[in-house]
């Protein structure tokens, strides 16, 4: 977290906002050189990773995170992230907003690894949403073909490639709605 804050003053996927998690911290202690950042190489499209052949390695670490997901159960998670969903939905219907909902793309090998419990478990809870709010749409991402490795920087990031092919992907399915 520190790593992200440092770079982007901001918080990714943190319960605390960036106010609160900047003020753990003095600003010369921020600002004063004590912690250096990673360098971020925007130009470099893959993102370190070698266009070659993908290693074993890089296989299992694929399954190992999504198998890491097999014994993970969070009802109170659940239930909070379900009412949000609920709140947000309800906001773009209340102010004519079509939203649009999607699954990041990931590797085909994180997919077949993935625990069938914990998907059937989410298109359950999405069947449910989505059956509530009609006006919303859903577009699976894991039913689409044509991203390869190269396309990812990691087991679970495109990369700018990948990024620019998910892109053109979904502006085709949000521009249907565009014609009707």
């Amino acid at each position: 977290m520190l790593q992200w804050f440092l770079d982007f003053r901001d918080m990714h996927n943190c319960h605390m906002s960036a106010e609160e998690y900047g003020s753990l911290f003095s600003k010369e202690f921020l600002d004063g050189g004590y912690v250096s950042s990673l360098p971020i190489d925007l130009n470099n499209v893959y993102c370190g990773k070698a266009r070659s052949r993908i290693s074993v390695n890089f296989k299992l670490e694929i399954r190992k995170a999504a198998e890491a997901w097999k014994d993970k159960f969070y009802p109170k998670t659940v239930k909070e992230n379900k009412k949000i969903m609920h709140d947000y939905l309800s906001l773009c219907e209340a102010n004519n907003i079509k939203p649009i909902l999607f699954l990041p793309p990931m590797l085909t090998d994180f997919i077949e690894s993935y625990p069938k419990n914990r998907l059937d478990e989410f298109y359950t809870i999405l069947r449910e949403i989505l059956s509530r709010h009609p006006t919303a749409a859903f577009m699976d991402t894991w039913k689409i073909k044509g991203l390869t490795y190269d396309d990812f920087a990691d087991n679970g990031h495109v990369n700018v490639v990948g990024a620019a092919k998910f892109s053109y992907i979904l502006n085709q399915f949000v521009m249907q709605f565009e014609r009707k």
